[in-house]
């Protein structure tokens, strides 16, 4: 267990977040609800109107229940669609590394592009130089965990000077088995979470 950490393109950050604001609007009021009902009943009218008529009033609340639980099950499936396609952080960010309890800090080295902005490091000094450059001045990026927190350069930069210095982290033997010592970070080539 641990928690990984990225690097997010500003603008994805910011209009998924506006577009998820809007979906959740939306979908925690009873309009969504309210109109397919509306319009569901509009469309059976007649058959409402002849069930009236003939006193058949518990077959109208049959409908209705049906019709509740029907309604219930569309925007609960279109919840998750929704939200998959909403969903746009998921293609624009790049996994900086993960934060592991009794091991030094796990960096992935890179080599990629994001929003056209090339992200180029294989050393902790190559990837202070890239948050300090894109994430600090010109605010391009930012940093955030896997639960979507936003992390300041310097608190990052802090948590991995800490675990760096971890007694405990820095006597884990296994630190450098499956990762590559650089300067004394650990990094890997190829995809981790």
């Amino acid at each position: 267990m641990g928690t990984n950490y990225y690097v997010v393109s500003k603008k994805t950050s910011d209009i998924s977040k506006s577009l998820f604001k809007t979906y959740k609007r939306l979908y925690n009021s009873d309009v969504l609800n309210n109109v397919i009902k509306a319009t569901v009943i509009k469309k059976f009218k007649r058959t409402i109107n002849f069930l009236n008529e003939n006193n058949l009033e518990s077959k109208i609340e049959l409908f209705e229940d049906r019709l509740d639980d029907a309604i219930q099950k569309f925007t609960c499936d279109i919840k998750y669609d929704v939200l998959d396609v909403l969903d746009m952080e998921e293609e624009q960010k790049v996994h900086i590394g993960k934060s592991s309890g009794g091991w030094l800090f796990g960096f992935q080295s890179q080599h990629t592009e994001l929003d056209g902005i090339p992200i180029i490091w294989n050393t902790y000094d190559d990837i202070k130089n890239w948050l300090n450059e894109y994430v600090e001045e010109k605010q391009m990026f930012i940093i955030q965990d896997e639960y979507g927190r936003k992390i300041s350069v310097k608190c990052f930069t802090r948590l991995v000077d800490i675990k760096q210095k971890n007694k405990t982290n820095l006597d884990n033997p296994n630190n450098f088995t499956y990762s590559r010592n650089v300067n004394g970070y650990r990094f890997n080539d190829r995809d981790f979470s």
